[in-house]
């Protein structure tokens, strides 16, 4: 009858051991786009490497209204306060009230359960 028979075994997958690079872009006044997402150097497995997280802040006086502000610069992605998640191989960045501030970014790969792998190295512009 050609039906499919399933894994009944659930499949280990362990968090990512890989760190993440990229590149920066700024295609247009107050924009920042992470592009070419990519491992650093090694091949990833492609189930422990589900995602990227990125994480964000912007050097500032911090307030309770904005979710970007740091105080000072960060020495690991732990220091940045905002992350979103995405599977893509780049995310934009809408930063058009915010010119002249200096923005960090620091990305890590996550599996499907959301363990995550190693910090990459921290990337800084100035917003145009």
């Amino acid at each position: 009858m050609g039906l499919t028979i399933y894994d009944v075994t659930p499949t280990v997958v362990p968090p990512p051991s890989a760190p993440v690079e990229s590149d920066l872009s700024f295609p247009a006044a107050g924009l920042v786009e992470v592009k070419n997402i990519r491992a650093t150097g090694v091949q990833v497995d492609k189930k422990s490497g589900y995602g990227v997280r990125i994480y964000c802040g912007m050097l500032g006086t911090s307030n309770e209204n904005d979710k970007f502000r740091i105080d000072k610069p960060p020495k690991t992605g732990d220091d940045l306060p905002y992350s979103v998640f995405t599977r893509q191989k780049k995310y934009r960045f809408d930063f058009t009230s915010e010119s002249g501030r200096q923005v960090f970014f620091c990305l890590r790969f996550e599996n499907s359960k959301g363990q995550a792998g190693p910090w990459g190295k921290i990337l800084q512009s100035f917003i145009s």
